[in-house]
């Protein structure tokens, strides 16, 4: 098969392009993935501090009868 210098350039960089592509898409993946483990942390957080505040919160009249 006789292909021309300028004709396997572009196969080698659209080659190239490929692979970064799907190393990109991989990154971008990781990425969102991250942001959803965090927003589900997160939204773990904040039950647990709002189950902690409404705990504290039938002991607060106590502590500032106390005081």
């Amino acid at each position: 098969m006789n292909v021309s210098f300028k004709t396997a350039m572009l196969l080698a960089v659209n080659r190239h392009l490929i692979q970064w592509r799907k190393v990109l898409e991989h990154l971008q993946l990781g990425r969102i993935f991250r942001n959803l483990s965090s927003e589900r942390e997160e939204r773990r957080e904040e039950k647990q501090s709002w189950s902690l505040s409404s705990m504290s919160f039938t002991s607060i009249p106590a502590t500032s009868l106390q005081a």
